[in-house]
């Protein structure tokens, strides 16, 4: 790649995009003085990586009938480079110096240089996007649960965005869940052959499937107890959606496909706005947390129960799903802003993932249900897996005849409005630029 420097070949890759040649020759210029022993190409200028990475569905029906997705122009004019660095306190010292006053951490992937301008930005921190054409989704909801009815956060947010649900709960909780304002109607109680399992939320997940193939549905999503709120990315930018379309366009999506059986939301921290090599949906890759399954799924694979094991289940079901030939479909359109995994108390924390090493425990895990395409990293000072999902990038997705299909809604008639000024998501700032077509940058 002419555009990466490599200080540590192990390192993770940090992606900085300057706003002028002369911004990132001092950059540049710095690295060679901080780290002498850097692999730094002769002849660097900052040329810009190929538009959309491999995997990402760019070969795919994207048209009228789908959302708009649209990366801001001047991302793909502006110099960029990738260094590859080790994420440890001594490095991110020094390349904090050199970035300074932007803030590296672990976690960051990819930083505008020296900062992004109030200019650049469309002001749209204190925008929603929301819909006067709010159809609930085609296939039930569901949110599995436990210890959490004090924040209940993704519960809080489909209630703001009048998004019905079902929340699937231990009984011993019932009470608790009642008190925080859930509707009882709204509840769902495991039986007690789901219970004390030992396999963590296993058994509920079946649960879930079960009850809703058993009122005649053919998709169900399932979706973790953490998550904030849900977002449209758009002309580079991440703005919190409000209605049901987050979860509809994927439903109508997918639905005009034949043998794509797992789809869902991509996680907010995965869709940067700066990444210009970044498409609406990636092709045949994991699904996390905010998922969308076909009932049909253990009779086509010959399977007892949808969900197995103890760790790691939604990554060991997208495996078995691929391996089983099928598709999957992880949308960046709509990103998920889910909590860390033990961020917070409740769910697993206090139960599988209390026990020591229940890091190494996870990754081996899927270590041993798949040694064929896993192995184990360290990321963010703990033991990871590492799956490689290249060798089903190339599963057809196979498209129903037009005449048996249903297209999706185009817009879904979404349009920006200032937040709400009280409220669950009220605004930060008080300035706000509402978008429209005439202003639109």
């Amino acid at each position: 790649m002419p555009n990466k420097i490599i200080i540590d070949k192990d390192g993770k890759l940090l992606s900085i995009r300057t706003l002028t040649q002369e911004q990132l020759n001092g950059i540049v210029a710095l690295i060679k003085t901080q780290f002498p022993e850097a692999i730094i190409p002769e002849d660097l200028l900052g040329k810009l990586l190929p538009p959309i990475k491999k995997g990402y569905a760019e070969d795919l029906c994207w048209d009228e009938t789908m959302p708009r997705w649209e990366i801001r122009q001047e991302l793909r004019t502006q110099p960029l480079i990738e260094v590859q660095v080790a994420r440890t306190s001594g490095r991110l010292k020094i390349i904090n110096q050199i970035l300074a006053p932007q803030k590296i951490t672990e976690r960051t992937r990819g930083i505008i240089y020296p900062k992004r301008p109030d200019e650049y930005s469309q002001n749209w921190d204190n925008s929603v996007w929301t819909t006067n054409d709010n159809p609930p989704p085609k296939y039930p909801i569901y949110i599995i649960s436990k210890g959490r009815w004090e924040k209940r956060q993704t519960t809080r947010y489909l209630e703001w965005a009048n998004i019905p649900y079902r929340i699937v709960i231990e009984p011993q909780e019932r009470e608790q869940y009642i008190a925080s304002g859930i509707d009882p109607s709204n509840i769902l109680i495991l039986p007690d052959e789901y219970l004390n399992k030992g396999q963590g939320g296993i058994p509920a997940r079946n649960f879930v499937w079960r009850h809703s193939t058993a009122e005649g549905h053919r998709r169900h999503w399932i979706l973790d107890d953490n998550i904030s709120h849900y977002e449209r990315m758009f002309r580079s930018e991440r703005v919190i959606a409000k209605g049901s379309f987050v979860f509809r366009f994927i439903e109508d999506y997918i639905d005009t496909y034949q043998n794509i059986k797992m789809a869902g939301h991509n996680y907010r921290m995965f869709v940067i706005p700066t990444n210009t090599r970044l498409g609406p949906i990636i092709k045949n890759t994991r699904i996390y947390s905010s998922i969308l399954l076909s009932n049909d799924l253990p009779s086509l694979c010959g399977w007892d129960e949808m969900w197995r094991g103890k760790y790691n289940e939604d990554v060991d079901l997208s495996c078995r799903v691929l391996k089983a030939g099928l598709g999957t479909a992880l949308f960046n359109v709509f990103p998920a802003n889910k909590e860390t995994t033990m961020w917070s108390k409740g769910g697993n924390t206090s139960s599988i993932y209390s026990v020591e090493d229940y890091a190494l425990l996870k990754a081996q895990s899927l270590l041993e249900q798949h040694p064929d395409i896993t192995h184990l990293i360290t990321r963010f000072g703990r033991i990871h897996h590492s799956v490689n999902f290249l060798p089903f990038k190339d599963i057809d997705w196979k498209r129903l005849p037009i005449e048996e299909r249903e297209e999706p809604k185009g817009e879904y008639g979404m349009y920006l409005i200032e937040r709400p000024k009280t409220g669950l998501f009220a605004p930060k700032k008080n300035l706000v630029k509402v978008y429209n077509e005439e202003n639109a940058v």
